[in-house]
């Protein structure tokens, strides 16, 4: 299952806190960071990034945690609404994955940052637990200082999670969950924020607008503009396009030229495609017109074999691993007649492989980065670091066919179905042999002599009891006849 979190820090003009922030959120290896939007005038910076639902949901904490360290909301100064230092974190399902998974994570997320770091947290969206905190802007104040009135002088304030007073440096955090949204900006080139704040009315659906937009007029200092910010709540139904048109047709009618737009984070492909067959008028229009949706029916593999080449042995073995887990997984879902638990548990398996063929190539990327950082010098520090790093996360690969072995064990059924898990027992098994391949070669790269013999004979040991599962499970799948 997979799940997107778009958390909105309030800092947008250092460079180094904002990659630090990054980099905690993806120091675990089942969340991707996928995009940084970062705005001097906002002073906000919007994280993209998705996974796991366990691994997006450590990267929130990290994030959070990161922030506490480095940010001060008391000192912040920007046009943005604001009512703490990571301001609004919500979770997006994706694909399949169903809504409850990111109110889970949400809730989980809330109610550790309130009992871990006492700050205090609104839940909003699909995740509220009260009715009329479902909607952003009623839970978001303006900002810090209107948040700290507001809860020394109304107990109706009182967050769902956390100390009724604000956190002295991060002061208080939005969670929710919610559907995927497009966050759209248009800049007018004209310094006074008289039109921006009047399109932005015109165009919002609270005040009679377009269709679930919500919008702000904007200053933008920097660039000696004016900003209509838009929230996109429905991006098919009202697609950036819908909402271009209305913005340039009303700011055209104020003799007020666009200066341009820009989109904010991320965004889904099926918006991407209304609003391109809206605005040429297309008719028909549907999936099979996308150049990418075509190549990923037809030919499924083929941007993966053009890469695999680059992706090195651990992560191959990786790939092979989420193969076999797959594949299990269709065949608990034939002797099940339908998902059921089995299903879910090898879907997991699945992402986990996935997530660990990302983290080997990165890792070794990381380690490529060092050396070549030092130079003639010889081994340095960082790069010994990130080839422990790198060492590792083979041995991880060989826990997770583990794993799969024993979860393929829990299978029982008959005829071709099986067949298919005598197929995941050969991948799996193949898979840790070449992660065990990986890991050694690993280890001949000059890391340090007790780590090294440690981590060969966890190697020695973890391949041992996998194979040993996949055997076990190739001859549940496929007897030998007679035998």
């Amino acid at each position: 299952m997979l799940l997107e979190c778009v958390p909105n820090v309030s800092e947008g003009r250092d460079p180094a806190v904002i990659a630090a922030l990054a980099a905690a959120i993806t120091a675990g290896e089942e969340a991707f960071l996928l995009d940084t939007h970062s705005d001097p005038d906002h002073n906000r910076t919007v994280f993209t990034f998705a996974g796991s639902t366990g691994g997006v949901l450590e990267g929130a904490w990290r994030l959070i945690r990161a922030a506490a360290e480095r940010l001060d909301i008391t000192r912040h100064e920007g046009v943005h609404p604001r009512m703490g230092a990571v301001d609004v974190c919500p979770f997006v399902p994706l694909g399949a994955t169903p809504m409850s998974a990111a109110v889970a994570a949400a809730r989980a997320l809330a109610e550790r940052a309130g009992r871990e770091l006492a700050l205090p947290v609104y839940l909003y969206g699909e995740a509220a637990l009260k009715p009329e905190r479902r909607e952003l802007p009623r839970v978001r104040l303006s900002s810090f200082a209107a948040l700290a009135r507001a809860l020394a002088e109304d107990p109706g304030r009182a967050p769902d999670f956390g100390p009724a007073a604000p956190h002295p440096t991060l002061g208080a955090i939005a969670i929710g969950a919610r559907p995927p949204l497009v966050a759209f900006n248009i800049d007018l080139a004209s310094a006074d924020p008289a039109a921006a704040e009047k399109i932005a009315a015109a165009v919002r659906e609270r005040d009679g607008g377009l269709p679930r937009v919500r919008a702000l007029g904007l200053p933008l200092a920097s660039r000696a503009a004016t900003q209509v910010s838009m929230n996109l709540l429905d991006g098919e139904g009202t697609p950036p396009a819908t909402a271009f048109e209305a913005v340039a047709r009303m700011a055209g009618g104020m003799g007020v030229p666009i200066a341009r737009s820009e989109l904010v984070g991320l965004v889904p492909r099926a918006v991407v495609a209304r609003s391109f067959a809206a605005s040429l008028r297309l008719e028909p229009f549907g999936r099979e017109s996308i150049l990418e949706e075509r190549v990923e029916e037809v030919l499924p593999l083929a941007a993966y074999l053009d890469q695999a080449g680059g992706r090195g042995g651990g992560a191959v073995a990786a790939d092979v691993g989420a193969i076999a887990a797959a594949l299990l997984g269709f065949a608990g879902a034939v002797i099940h007649k339908g998902r059921a638990p089995f299903c879910e548990a090898a879907e997991r398996l699945a992402l986990r492989f996935h997530c660990l063929s990302r983290a080997d190539k990165e890792a070794y990327s990381a380690y490529a980065a060092a050396r070549r950082a030092a130079g003639k010098s010889g081994p340095s520090p960082a790069a010994e670091a990130a080839l422990e790093t790198a060492c590792r996360i083979p041995l991880k690969i060989i826990a997770a066919v583990r794993d799969a072995c024993a979860a393929g064990l829990e299978l029982e059924g008959s005829g071709s179905i099986m067949a298919d898990c005598a197929v995941a027992a050969h991948l799996l098994a193949a898979a840790a042999r070449s992660a065990k391949t990986t890991l050694d070669a690993n280890l001949r790269m000059r890391a340090a002599a007790a780590f090294a013999d440690r981590l060969a004979e966890e190697g020695r040991a973890s391949l041992a009891e996998a194979l040993d599962l996949a055997a076990k499970l190739l001859a549940r799948a496929a007897p030998v006849p007679g035998a």
